[in-house]
């Protein structure tokens, strides 16, 4: 889903290179579950 994608990286960096992504919609902790959820499955 994010090209720049990687474990350390912080769910803020994350969406300052996506401003306009969906997530962004969503209540922050849910944003931070799906995140890290992401990341998981990228891994």
């Amino acid at each position: 889903m994010f090209g720049t994608l990687v474990p350390n990286d912080s769910a803020g960096s994350i969406i300052a290179q996506a401003p306009t992504h969906p997530l962004l919609s969503l209540p922050e902790d849910e944003i931070v579950r799906k995140l890290r959820e992401m990341s998981l499955t990228e891994m």
